[in-house]
């Protein structure tokens, strides 16, 4: 097999892989948009929505930072690792972080982000922890709120801890979580 075909396959594999499918659930609306940079077969990015129960749910947006195989392999083990431990963002993240740095070699320039949100609808809250530099924001009647709890990029000191913060949802309010 040609190497562009290979490439094709393992793209293909990563739009299956990575697809998420919203739930059908009336009181909130998810949307998805990703486009891979022109020319890449492949992608860094990571977005991955994990039902816990009827009223509770986890949002990830990730990123592998460049574009091509690396971020792309880098990108399927940190959803493999997530899905692993369905916990608070803070502490999915520590387990995250140690797993990367256990696995990813020393001075490495692979970069791993990430930005997990747990929502509890029955609660009216969002709890939040951010590895790196994703970010969030609330908007609702045309203000917008950035809000960025703290923490280090992902698998580069196994002692790193993660900050983590919740907010209250109200009716109408959008959570915009992105990566580049």
């Amino acid at each position: 097999i040609q190497l562009s075909e290979q490439l094709e396959i393992a793209a293909s594999f990563q739009r299956a892989y990575m697809r998420i499918e919203p739930p059908g659930d009336d009181r909130f609306h998810l949307d998805v948009l990703s486009r891979p940079a022109p020319g890449m077969h492949l992608t860094g990015d990571y977005h991955d929505f994990v039902c816990l129960s009827p009223d509770r749910f986890l949002i990830v947006v990730g990123d592998g930072a460049g574009a091509g195989l690396r971020p792309a392999l880098l990108t399927a083990m940190m959803k493999i690792q997530l899905r692993s431990r369905l916990d608070a963002p803070r502490q999915i993240l520590i387990a995250l972080n140690q797993r990367l740095f256990a696995v990813l070699p020393r001075g490495t320039d692979v970069v791993a982000t990430c930005v997990v949100g747990l929502v509890d609808l029955a609660a009216g809250t969002v709890t939040t922890a951010r590895a790196g530099r994703d970010s969030l924001f609330f908007v609702s009647d045309d203000v917008v709120e950035a809000e960025m709890p703290t923490g280090p990029a992902l698998g580069f000191d196994p002692e790193a801890d993660y900050e983590e913060r919740t907010y209250p949802l109200h009716a109408g309010t959008r959570l915009v979580m992105f990566t580049d």
